[in-house]
């Protein structure tokens, strides 16, 4: 910050500005990028580089949902189901769907969107009838 802020000094002496409170635009400096440093600084997470992973054995419910969304990848279209295959069951990265499929990353988020969208539209019937007998 130290630095930068003399740097910014420099630049601006160079360019012919005169200023009657050097201390005063230096601390004034020094403080903004100090906050600006702050700022940008905070934790910023990418949600699908999140992945939570499961330590116990999944239970009846999660393997019986889990053979429906299997099953309900056949009234998928094929360009929606291999994005949404590579997306939730190969853990690739949007990045990678997209270089895969030779589509943009945007295109490859709208397919794995579009694919839950009809697998909760198919399934929810089921989960109804799951919740039911919990």
């Amino acid at each position: 910050m130290v630095q930068e802020t003399f740097i910014r000094f420099y630049k601006t002496i160079k360019k012919k500005n005169d200023f009657p409170n050097v201390p005063g635009f230096l601390i004034t400096v020094a403080r903004n990028l100090c906050l600006n440093h702050k700022r940008n600084k905070k934790m910023k997470v990418d949600p699908e580089d999140v992945y939570l992973e499961s330590k116990q054995e999944p239970d009846y419910e999660n393997k019986e949902l889990m053979e429906l969304i299997i099953m309900s990848l056949e009234f998928l279209g094929d360009i929606y189901r291999r994005s949404f295959i590579l997306r939730e069951f190969e853990g690739l990265k949007y990045k990678e769907i997209a270089k895969k499929e030779d589509i943009t990353v945007a295109n490859a988020k709208l397919r794995v969107t579009r694919a839950r969208k009809k697998i909760i539209k198919v399934l929810k019937p089921y989960i109804k009838d799951i919740n039911k007998s919990v």
